[in-house]
């Protein structure tokens, strides 16, 4: 499985380090400050540096204000059948579609004992 990651942010990163290094899956995170240096993960600055790539999952992981800016340029690089996973608070399922299209999405509130494993 391929799964792009958008941001990586404190909560981001939390869950990435929990999920890296799966056997099953590899992970592009797209963030232009995020300092991310873990197995299985590769990190570009844009979505510029992923162009002609299709990922399976997307895990978005930016602010809510940012989901109808951004979301919309990802929309092209989702597999058929790809699943969509927000942790963007405060940000419906129904926004999330509006900006991607009709996908599987699923809404997770990550919270502290994520980071703790």
């Amino acid at each position: 499985m391929r799964a792009l990651m958008i941001g990586c942010g404190k909560m981001g990163g939390a869950l990435l380090s929990q999920w890296a290094g799966e056997p099953s899956v590899s992970f592009t995170i797209i963030d232009p400050v995020a300092d991310v240096s873990l197995k299985g993960v590769r990190l570009e600055r844009s979505s510029a540096e992923i162009s002609g790539e299709t990922f399976d999952m997307l895990v978005v992981a930016i602010k809510p204000q940012q989901i109808a800016d951004i979301l919309p340029e990802y929309v092209k690089h989702l597999a058929d059948g790809a699943l969509v996973v927000s942790m963007a608070a405060g940000c419906s399922s129904d926004s999330l579609e509006r900006a991607l299209g009709t996908q599987a999405i699923v809404r997770i509130m990550p919270n502290m004992p994520s980071a703790i494993g």
